[in-house]
Protein backbone atom coordinates (compact mmCIF):
# COMPACT_ATOMS: atom_id res chain seq x y z
CA UNK A 1 0.00 0.00 0.00
CA UNK A 2 2.73 2.07 0.59
CA UNK A 3 4.33 1.95 -2.48
CA UNK A 4 0.95 2.22 -4.14
CA UNK A 5 0.32 5.86 -2.20
CA UNK A 6 3.78 6.97 -3.14
CA UNK A 7 3.58 6.36 -6.93
CA UNK A 8 -0.06 8.09 -6.85
CA UNK A 9 1.24 11.04 -5.04
CA UNK A 10 4.50 11.74 -7.40
CA UNK A 11 2.73 10.81 -10.68
CA UNK A 12 4.84 8.02 -11.08
CA UNK A 13 4.07 4.09 -12.61
CA UNK A 14 4.36 1.11 -11.03
CA UNK A 15 6.33 -1.43 -12.29
CA UNK A 16 5.63 -5.39 -11.35
CA UNK A 17 8.12 -8.35 -12.35
CA UNK A 18 7.80 -11.84 -12.19
CA UNK A 19 9.84 -14.10 -10.13
CA UNK A 20 11.42 -15.85 -13.52
CA UNK A 21 12.98 -12.34 -14.35
CA UNK A 22 14.00 -11.50 -10.99
CA UNK A 23 16.02 -14.79 -10.44
CA UNK A 24 17.48 -14.08 -14.24
CA UNK A 25 20.04 -11.19 -14.27
CA UNK A 26 19.89 -11.09 -17.58
CA UNK A 27 16.01 -10.37 -17.77
CA UNK A 28 15.89 -8.33 -15.31
CA UNK A 29 18.35 -5.69 -16.05
CA UNK A 30 16.58 -5.70 -19.25
CA UNK A 31 13.20 -5.38 -17.75
CA UNK A 32 14.08 -2.67 -15.64
CA UNK A 33 15.75 -0.60 -17.95
CA UNK A 34 13.18 -0.97 -20.46
CA UNK A 35 10.58 0.47 -17.88
CA UNK A 36 13.25 3.37 -17.52
CA UNK A 37 13.23 2.71 -13.35
CA UNK A 38 14.00 5.18 -11.12
CA UNK A 39 12.81 4.54 -8.10
CA UNK A 40 13.49 1.56 -5.87
CA UNK A 41 12.51 0.57 -2.53
CA UNK A 42 13.97 -2.80 -1.16
CA UNK A 43 16.00 -4.20 1.66
CA UNK A 44 19.65 -4.25 2.43
CA UNK A 45 19.84 -7.95 1.55
CA UNK A 46 18.36 -7.03 -2.01
CA UNK A 47 20.77 -4.17 -2.38
CA UNK A 48 24.12 -6.02 -1.66
CA UNK A 49 23.94 -8.11 -4.44
CA UNK A 50 22.11 -5.44 -6.96
CA UNK A 51 24.48 -4.23 -9.67
CA UNK A 52 23.57 -0.43 -9.41
CA UNK A 53 25.52 0.68 -12.24
CA UNK A 54 23.55 -1.58 -15.10
CA UNK A 55 20.50 0.29 -14.39
CA UNK A 56 20.65 3.09 -16.60
CA UNK A 57 17.98 5.67 -15.05
CA UNK A 58 18.17 4.73 -11.57
CA UNK A 59 17.65 7.66 -9.35
CA UNK A 60 16.43 6.87 -6.06
CA UNK A 61 16.59 3.99 -3.52
CA UNK A 62 14.36 3.42 -0.62
CA UNK A 63 15.92 1.03 1.77
CA UNK A 64 14.30 -0.36 4.65
CA UNK A 65 13.21 -3.49 6.20
CA UNK A 66 16.14 -4.58 8.33
CA UNK A 67 19.24 -2.86 9.44
CA UNK A 68 21.99 -1.43 7.08
CA UNK A 69 25.21 -2.79 6.92
CA UNK A 70 28.35 -0.57 7.73
CA UNK A 71 30.21 -1.44 4.48
CA UNK A 72 27.30 -0.74 2.36
CA UNK A 73 26.44 2.15 3.81
CA UNK A 74 29.78 3.33 2.84
CA UNK A 75 29.21 1.90 -0.71
CA UNK A 76 25.75 3.72 -1.31
CA UNK A 77 27.17 7.16 0.30
CA UNK A 78 30.09 7.05 -2.58
CA UNK A 79 26.90 6.75 -5.49
CA UNK A 80 26.66 10.75 -5.07
CA UNK A 81 24.65 10.62 -8.32
CA UNK A 82 21.77 8.54 -6.01
CA UNK A 83 19.58 9.70 -3.65
CA UNK A 84 19.95 6.77 -0.87
CA UNK A 85 16.85 7.39 1.73
CA UNK A 86 16.52 4.90 4.92
CA UNK A 87 13.25 4.62 6.03
CA UNK A 88 12.12 2.81 9.19
CA UNK A 89 8.86 1.97 10.87
CA UNK A 90 6.77 -1.12 11.85
CA UNK A 91 3.78 -1.88 9.99
CA UNK A 92 1.60 -1.45 12.94
CA UNK A 93 2.71 2.35 13.05
CA UNK A 94 2.01 3.00 9.11
CA UNK A 95 4.95 1.78 7.70
CA UNK A 96 7.19 4.69 7.62
CA UNK A 97 8.05 6.53 11.25
CA UNK A 98 11.58 7.92 10.47
CA UNK A 99 13.83 9.11 7.47
CA UNK A 100 17.22 9.33 6.49
CA UNK A 101 18.69 10.91 3.52
CA UNK A 102 22.39 9.54 3.57
CA UNK A 103 24.88 12.35 2.75
CA UNK A 104 28.69 12.61 1.69
CA UNK A 105 29.07 14.22 5.29
CA UNK A 106 27.41 11.57 7.29
CA UNK A 107 30.08 9.21 9.77
CA UNK A 108 27.83 6.23 10.68
CA UNK A 109 24.06 5.34 10.49
CA UNK A 110 21.12 6.77 12.03
CA UNK A 111 17.37 6.51 11.77
CA UNK A 112 17.21 9.99 11.21
CA UNK A 113 14.15 12.54 11.84
CA UNK A 114 10.51 10.99 12.90
CA UNK A 115 8.18 12.28 10.56
CA UNK A 116 5.34 14.82 11.15
CA UNK A 117 2.51 13.63 13.81
CA UNK A 118 4.94 10.47 15.03
CA UNK A 119 6.52 10.59 18.47
CA UNK A 120 9.03 8.38 19.47
CA UNK A 121 10.37 7.27 23.25
CA UNK A 122 13.28 5.43 24.16
CA UNK A 123 12.50 3.63 27.47
CA UNK A 124 13.97 0.70 29.96
CA UNK A 125 12.14 -1.75 31.39
CA UNK A 126 10.20 -0.24 34.04
CA UNK A 127 8.83 2.47 30.97
CA UNK A 128 10.81 5.01 32.07
CA UNK A 129 12.91 7.66 29.52
CA UNK A 130 16.32 7.45 28.84
CA UNK A 131 19.08 9.94 28.55
CA UNK A 132 21.14 10.38 25.41
CA UNK A 133 23.91 7.56 24.59
CA UNK A 134 21.69 4.52 26.80
CA UNK A 135 20.14 2.20 24.85
CA UNK A 136 16.41 0.94 25.38
CA UNK A 137 13.71 -0.27 23.42
CA UNK A 138 11.95 2.04 20.94
CA UNK A 139 8.02 2.81 21.28
CA UNK A 140 6.21 5.01 18.91
CA UNK A 141 3.20 7.34 19.41
CA UNK A 142 1.12 9.58 17.46
CA UNK A 143 -1.04 9.51 14.50
CA UNK A 144 -0.95 6.40 12.40
CA UNK A 145 -0.88 4.10 15.32
CA UNK A 146 -3.23 0.90 14.46
CA UNK A 147 -5.72 -0.25 16.96
CA UNK A 148 -4.12 -3.52 17.59
CA UNK A 149 -4.13 -7.64 15.97
CA UNK A 150 -7.49 -8.53 14.90
CA UNK A 151 -8.68 -11.49 17.21
CA UNK A 152 -5.58 -11.23 18.99
CA UNK A 153 -6.24 -9.72 22.23
CA UNK A 154 -3.49 -10.75 24.71
CA UNK A 155 -0.93 -9.60 22.14
CA UNK A 156 -2.61 -6.57 21.59
CA UNK A 157 -2.36 -5.51 25.51
CA UNK A 158 0.81 -6.44 25.36
CA UNK A 159 2.17 -4.26 22.27
CA UNK A 160 -0.21 -1.20 22.02
CA UNK A 161 -0.21 0.25 25.45
CA UNK A 162 -1.36 3.52 26.98
CA UNK A 163 0.68 6.75 26.70
CA UNK A 164 2.28 7.81 30.25
CA UNK A 165 3.99 10.72 28.48
CA UNK A 166 0.93 12.42 26.62
CA UNK A 167 0.54 15.90 27.39
CA UNK A 168 -2.33 17.85 28.92
CA UNK A 169 -2.30 19.89 25.32
CA UNK A 170 -3.05 16.06 23.58
CA UNK A 171 -5.14 14.70 26.10
CA UNK A 172 -7.53 17.81 25.06
CA UNK A 173 -7.23 16.95 21.39
CA UNK A 174 -7.48 13.37 21.61
CA UNK A 175 -4.45 13.02 20.68
CA UNK A 176 -1.13 10.24 21.09
CA UNK A 177 -2.94 8.13 23.48
CA UNK A 178 -1.48 4.85 23.06
CA UNK A 179 2.08 3.72 21.93
CA UNK A 180 3.43 0.72 20.82
CA UNK A 181 6.20 -1.26 21.32
CA UNK A 182 8.59 -2.03 18.77
CA UNK A 183 10.79 -4.37 20.31
CA UNK A 184 13.79 -2.45 18.67
CA UNK A 185 16.62 -1.95 20.11
CA UNK A 186 18.57 1.79 19.23
CA UNK A 187 20.50 4.80 21.09
CA UNK A 188 19.12 8.34 21.45
CA UNK A 189 22.02 10.87 19.64
CA UNK A 190 22.13 14.44 20.43
CA UNK A 191 21.22 15.66 17.59
CA UNK A 192 17.67 13.70 18.40
CA UNK A 193 18.36 10.87 15.82
CA UNK A 194 18.07 7.36 16.51
CA UNK A 195 20.98 4.69 16.35
CA UNK A 196 19.71 1.34 15.25
CA UNK A 197 20.81 -1.75 16.95
CA UNK A 198 18.75 -4.20 16.53
CA UNK A 199 15.85 -6.63 17.39
CA UNK A 200 15.02 -6.80 21.67
CA UNK A 201 14.97 -10.48 20.34
CA UNK A 202 18.43 -10.33 19.85
CA UNK A 203 18.96 -9.04 23.08
CA UNK A 204 21.09 -12.09 25.02
CA UNK A 205 22.22 -13.70 27.85
CA UNK A 206 25.39 -15.28 27.53
CA UNK A 207 27.92 -16.19 30.69
CA UNK A 208 25.38 -14.28 32.73
CA UNK A 209 25.79 -10.73 30.82
CA UNK A 210 23.44 -9.07 28.70
CA UNK A 211 24.63 -8.72 24.87
CA UNK A 212 23.10 -6.87 22.00
CA UNK A 213 23.78 -8.93 18.88
CA UNK A 214 23.69 -5.44 16.78
CA UNK A 215 26.55 -4.00 18.59
CA UNK A 216 28.84 -7.09 17.84
CA UNK A 217 27.77 -6.97 13.72
CA UNK A 218 28.74 -3.43 13.40
CA UNK A 219 32.29 -4.25 14.70
CA UNK A 220 32.29 -7.53 12.90
CA UNK A 221 31.45 -5.63 9.34
CA UNK A 222 34.11 -2.92 9.92
CA UNK A 223 36.76 -5.19 9.29
CA UNK A 224 38.50 -4.84 6.42
CA UNK A 225 37.25 -7.27 3.62
CA UNK A 226 34.27 -8.38 5.45
CA UNK A 227 30.95 -7.54 3.00
CA UNK A 228 28.60 -8.83 4.96
CA UNK A 229 28.00 -10.17 8.27
CA UNK A 230 25.50 -11.59 10.99
CA UNK A 231 26.14 -12.94 14.55
CA UNK A 232 23.91 -15.29 16.43
CA UNK A 233 23.45 -16.35 19.82
CA UNK A 234 23.31 -20.66 18.92
CA UNK A 235 21.69 -23.22 21.14
CA UNK A 236 24.58 -25.73 21.63
CA UNK A 237 23.08 -29.13 23.17
CA UNK A 238 25.05 -31.38 24.46
CA UNK A 239 23.93 -35.08 25.83
CA UNK A 240 24.83 -37.83 28.52
CA UNK A 241 23.30 -41.05 29.38
CA UNK A 242 21.72 -39.09 32.02
CA UNK A 243 20.41 -35.74 30.98
CA UNK A 244 20.74 -33.41 28.25
CA UNK A 245 21.87 -29.75 28.52
CA UNK A 246 22.03 -26.38 26.38
CA UNK A 247 24.09 -23.50 26.32
CA UNK A 248 24.36 -20.40 24.02
CA UNK A 249 27.66 -19.36 22.43
CA UNK A 250 28.08 -16.40 20.21
CA UNK A 251 29.05 -17.62 16.24
CA UNK A 252 29.86 -14.72 13.59
CA UNK A 253 28.90 -15.09 10.14
CA UNK A 254 30.43 -13.40 7.22
CA UNK A 255 30.71 -12.84 3.44
CA UNK A 256 34.18 -11.45 2.33
CA UNK A 257 34.77 -9.31 -1.00
CA UNK A 258 35.81 -10.91 -3.71
CA UNK A 259 39.28 -9.36 -3.28
CA UNK A 260 39.56 -10.68 -0.12
CA UNK A 261 41.26 -14.37 0.70
CA UNK A 262 43.31 -13.57 3.35
CA UNK A 263 41.60 -13.41 6.09
CA UNK A 264 41.35 -15.77 9.00
CA UNK A 265 39.69 -16.00 12.19
CA UNK A 266 42.38 -15.53 14.42
CA UNK A 267 42.88 -11.77 12.81
CA UNK A 268 39.18 -11.21 13.06
CA UNK A 269 39.17 -11.52 16.72
CA UNK A 270 42.56 -9.77 17.38
CA UNK A 271 40.84 -6.59 15.80
CA UNK A 272 37.56 -7.45 17.87
CA UNK A 273 38.80 -7.42 21.27
CA UNK A 274 40.19 -3.89 20.66
CA UNK A 275 37.03 -2.48 20.27
CA UNK A 276 34.88 -5.07 22.67
CA UNK A 277 34.69 -7.02 25.55
CA UNK A 278 36.21 -10.70 25.73
CA UNK A 279 32.43 -11.65 26.42
CA UNK A 280 31.42 -10.12 23.32
CA UNK A 281 33.70 -11.63 21.16
CA UNK A 282 32.17 -14.89 18.66
CA UNK A 283 33.53 -18.19 19.96
CA UNK A 284 33.33 -19.17 16.19
CA UNK A 285 33.99 -17.40 12.74
CA UNK A 286 32.14 -18.92 9.59
CA UNK A 287 33.03 -17.72 6.26
CA UNK A 288 30.02 -18.26 3.79
CA UNK A 289 29.76 -17.77 0.30
CA UNK A 290 26.29 -15.27 0.98
CA UNK A 291 23.86 -14.30 3.35
CA UNK A 292 20.59 -16.74 2.75
CA UNK A 293 17.76 -14.55 2.83
CA UNK A 294 13.62 -15.10 3.11
CA UNK A 295 10.97 -14.72 0.31
CA UNK A 296 11.15 -10.98 1.92
CA UNK A 297 14.15 -9.98 1.24
CA UNK A 298 15.08 -10.11 4.87
CA UNK A 299 17.98 -12.48 6.10
CA UNK A 300 17.06 -15.71 6.91
CA UNK A 301 18.91 -16.28 9.90
CA UNK A 302 17.37 -19.99 10.34
CA UNK A 303 19.06 -21.55 7.19
CA UNK A 304 22.85 -20.24 9.11
CA UNK A 305 24.37 -23.29 9.57
CA UNK A 306 25.14 -24.60 12.84
CA UNK A 307 28.88 -25.05 14.28
CA UNK A 308 30.41 -28.87 14.25
CA UNK A 309 31.79 -29.15 17.71
CA UNK A 310 32.55 -32.94 17.09
CA UNK A 311 35.06 -31.80 14.32
CA UNK A 312 36.60 -28.47 15.88
CA UNK A 313 39.78 -29.78 17.98
CA UNK A 314 42.67 -28.24 16.42
CA UNK A 315 44.66 -31.63 15.32
CA UNK A 316 47.85 -29.90 14.34
CA UNK A 317 48.48 -28.20 18.23
CA UNK A 318 46.62 -31.30 20.22
CA UNK A 319 48.55 -32.26 22.90
CA UNK A 320 47.43 -35.07 24.94
CA UNK A 321 46.80 -35.47 28.71
CA UNK A 322 50.10 -36.04 30.32
CA UNK A 323 49.10 -37.48 33.71
CA UNK A 324 45.73 -38.70 35.34
CA UNK A 325 44.11 -35.70 36.09
CA UNK A 326 44.64 -33.83 32.97
CA UNK A 327 43.28 -37.22 31.75
CA UNK A 328 40.07 -36.74 33.87
CA UNK A 329 39.50 -33.26 32.77
CA UNK A 330 39.88 -33.76 29.21
CA UNK A 331 37.49 -36.88 29.75
CA UNK A 332 35.05 -34.36 31.54
CA UNK A 333 35.03 -31.60 28.72
CA UNK A 334 34.83 -34.71 26.29
CA UNK A 335 31.79 -35.95 27.71
CA UNK A 336 30.37 -31.99 28.34
CA UNK A 337 30.58 -30.61 25.25
CA UNK A 338 29.73 -33.67 23.08
CA UNK A 339 33.52 -33.90 21.96
CA UNK A 340 35.01 -36.50 20.49
CA UNK A 341 38.80 -35.72 21.77
CA UNK A 342 39.49 -32.75 23.93
CA UNK A 343 43.24 -31.67 24.35
CA UNK A 344 44.82 -29.69 27.34
CA UNK A 345 45.67 -27.05 25.43
CA UNK A 346 42.12 -26.59 24.07
CA UNK A 347 39.84 -23.56 24.82
CA UNK A 348 37.03 -24.05 26.68
CA UNK A 349 34.71 -21.01 25.38
CA UNK A 350 35.94 -21.54 21.65
CA UNK A 351 34.80 -25.61 22.41
CA UNK A 352 31.03 -24.32 23.35
CA UNK A 353 31.49 -24.27 26.88
CA UNK A 354 29.58 -21.87 28.94
CA UNK A 355 29.77 -20.54 32.77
Amino acid sequence: IEIILLCFMSSYKLVLTSFSEMFNEEKFYNYLNKNRISYIHTTPSIIKDLRIEKLLNLSHINLGGEKLNINLFYFLKSKLYLKVILSYGPTECSIATHLKQILEKDKFITLGQIVNNKKYYVLNEKKQLLPISTIGELYIGGIGVARGYLNRPELTAERFLPNPFQTDEEKKEGKNSRIYKTGDLVRLLENGELEYLGRNDFQVKIRGLRIELGEIENVLSSYKGIKQCVVLAKDNHQSTDDNKSSSKYLCGYYVVESNEDDINEESIKEYMKLKLPDYMIPNHFIRIDNIPITINGKIDRKALPDVDFSSISNESNYVAPRNEIEQKLCDIWSDLLSIERVGINDNFFSLGGDS
